[in-house]
């Protein structure tokens, strides 16, 4: 903007403020640079390192406060920066925050501290702002790397089931830990990208339950979730040792005689929310031990698997369709008319890996001349192993019977 009056002009520049403001505001009601360098090893004078006049709590903090605002590389990091009232608290040229900057300062921090740097900041924040959660949501996640496959020095990423279905990259996994309150971390830990959720439950449990004991003194009135890809009857057993509560889930696939139950005597639950749903809930020895079983339908779980079938089902007869215009143009020879052929080899070889669903192809000839055969097929319910008709059931799907 210009402003003049004959010989001179006044130029305008604004600069975002607010959320960097607020950020560093907090940060300084919670120590976040103190409890860093805490844990930073000091020099030969006993000084801690700096680099660009900076120690390595207030790089890690400008670097958060980046990501939170804007999240960009930290090459593109002061390019960003230079948009922002940063410049006030710097006190000098950001263009000194290089990439190399950045990964030099968090180099400086030993792998073992990170776990207490993280447990100091977690705890602090708890006291600060009171926060005593009562369930706290367990989960494992996955994300996919470039690293290339030559690159033998970090062992951390490995090829595994990745989310993003990028199995042709190296991936790492992280464990997460968060309340249901404010979704805070309190826990997390990375590790190979090739290891199963189950088997890293087991091995972080005994940190998990550290972890808690030191942010919180009363355990007993905590619950903790988690979902069935890290349950199994080991690790239910150590969950079984510890002083607080769980709330976990079981394979559907390992509890057909429950879900055939509950099939019969679904309830109607409201939620808090309104939200009416159907649930079955019984007692129940389980793993050797007495336990609460709630069984209940997910709306948005069904419908999804309403579609994930009929997917499945029209992608198979497709299969099918293909092979009766190969039979039509091969031009079979005299078949009776009442006279049904099953084509179990071809069967076989379609269906050796989807043993859900059999499907009969029948092949007719209508009157007694020789001549291409009338190929139809159907899909039939009776044919559908006790599971599917629970979920046909279940969700109120009809399989279909297309006809040719």
């Amino acid at each position: 903007m210009f402003f003049e009056n004959g010989e001179s002009a006044v130029r305008i520049r604004s600069y975002a403020h607010g959320h960097v403001a607020t950020l560093l505001a907090m940060a300084e009601q919670l120590n976040v640079v103190e409890i860093i360098n805490a844990h930073i090893p000091r020099n030969k004078q006993k000084r801690l390192p700096r680099r660009e006049g900076l120690s390595v709590g207030q790089s890690l903090l400008l670097a958060a406060i980046g990501r939170s605002c804007r999240p960009t590389s930290k090459r593109g990091w002061a390019r960003w920066a230079e948009t922002t009232s940063l410049y006030l608290w710097r006190g000098k040229q950001l263009e000194a925050l290089t990439s190399q900057h950045f990964w030099d300062q968090m180099n400086a921090i030993p792998v073992a501290a990170i776990t207490k740097i993280e447990r100091d900041l977690v705890q602090k924040v708890c006291t600060q702002y009171q926060i005593k959660p009562d369930l706290l949501l367990y989960d494992t996640t996955n994300f996919f790397t470039y690293i290339a496959s030559t690159n033998t020095r970090p062992k951390l990423p490995k090829r595994g089931k990745n989310k993003q279905r990028r199995i042709d990259l190296r991936q790492i996994s992280l464990a997460l830990m968060v309340s249901k309150e404010h979704q805070l971390p309190l826990f997390h830990q990375v590790y190979e990208g090739s290891q199963v959720d189950v088997t890293t439950f087991n091995n972080i449990l005994q940190s998990l339950t550290e972890r808690l004991t030191f942010i919180f003194t009363e355990l007993e009135s905590l619950t903790i979730v988690y979902d069935k890809g890290n349950n199994s009857k080991k690790n239910q057993a150590l969950v079984d040792e510890q002083r607080y509560h769980y709330i976990a889930s079981l394979s559907p696939y390992h509890q057909r005689q429950l879900i055939a139950e509950a099939n019969q005597a679904f309830e109607a639950t409201v939620l808090p929310s309104g939200e009416v749903i159907k649930t079955y809930r019984v007692e129940r020895e389980v793993w050797g031990a007495k336990r609460i079983l709630v069984v209940y339908i997910s709306e948005t779980l069904r419908q999804g698997q309403a579609r994930g079938l009929e997917q499945w089902l029209n992608k198979r007869t497709k299969v099918f369709d293909q092979l009766s215009q190969e039979l039509l143009l091969a031009r079979l020879a005299y078949v009776k008319a009442t006279k049904e052929i099953q084509y179990q080899g071809s069967l076989e070889k379609f269906l050796e890996d989807l043993e859900q669903i059999r499907i009969a192809m029948i092949a007719e000839k209508a009157g007694q001349t020789p001549g291409p055969a009338q190929v139809r097929y159907q899909l039939e319910n009776e044919a559908l192993t006790p599971l599917e008709q629970q979920l046909i059931q279940l969700f109120n799907i009809e399989a279909k019977k297309p006809m040719l």
